[in-house]
């Protein structure tokens, strides 16, 4: 009898990463269709990967994607309820480039925005 091979199921945080780290280097470098295999492969082992999911969101609030920054942001907030800070609702997605950016100026990550 053949045993099935365990990295079909499961990989190891170092193998997850390097997934992980091309779709940021294919995101950054082309666009959400050219890196969206490899987060999805990625997603299938770590679907709890807070910065990924932040830097989807940040993605999809510049290209004004507001379903899927939705998706990606709420997850953040479900994930650590700091980012529940910002409160996402049905507006433009532009206050949340200004957000980051502002975060990322001023160090902080705690500011409300009202959309």
């Amino acid at each position: 009898m053949e045993t099935p091979l365990i990295n079909s199921y499961y990989k190891t945080t170092v193998p997850i990463n390097q997934l992980f780290q091309k779709a940021f280097d294919t995101l950054a470098q082309y666009d959400y269709a050219e890196a969206a295999a490899f987060f999805e492969e990625a997603f299938r082992y770590d679907p709890y990967r807070l910065e990924a999911h932040y830097i989807l969101a940040i993605h999809f609030a510049a290209v004004n994607d507001t379903g899927r920054f939705k998706e990606h942001f709420f997850i953040c907030c479900n994930i650590d309820p700091a980012y529940s800070e910002v409160q996402a609702d049905a507006s433009p997605v532009d206050e949340v480039i200004r957000f980051y950016y502002g975060c990322a100026r001023r160090g902080s990550a705690m500011i409300t925005i009202d959309f």
